[in-house]
């Protein structure tokens, strides 16, 4: 699935402008693909990559391998319980479902 993420990850990455740097909040990150294609494309940019502990533990692997962890904060909380200690520019859901009953 990672693969086939970074596709489009790139796909997504390449019609965004964030040449400016900023804040990118990755709510249900997986395993961060689609904010790492960000980050490689915008040196400027930092990610806060946010899922439940075993997504978390997958993004931290993916993260160290692609050599950006020093512009990435990872948090593993459930995204509809998370209240953020500040704003970001940008907030990122892809593929996020989360039923009424919680499970």
């Amino acid at each position: 699935m990672e693969a086939y993420a970074r596709t489009r990850g790139v796909e997504m990455a390449d019609h965004l402008d964030f040449s400016e740097g900023g804040t990118l909040l990755d709510l249900g990150c997986g395993p961060g693909t689609y904010s790492l294609a960000i980050l490689e494309r915008n040196p400027k940019m930092r990610a806060t990559l946010l899922d439940l502990a075993g997504a978390i533990a997958e993004a931290k692997r993916i993260v160290a391998a692609r050599g950006c962890g020093d512009r990435v904060e990872f948090v593993a909380a459930d995204a509809m319980a998370y209240s953020p200690a500040h704003t970001y520019d940008a907030v990122l859901m892809s593929n996020m479902l989360h039923p009424k009953n919680g499970g």
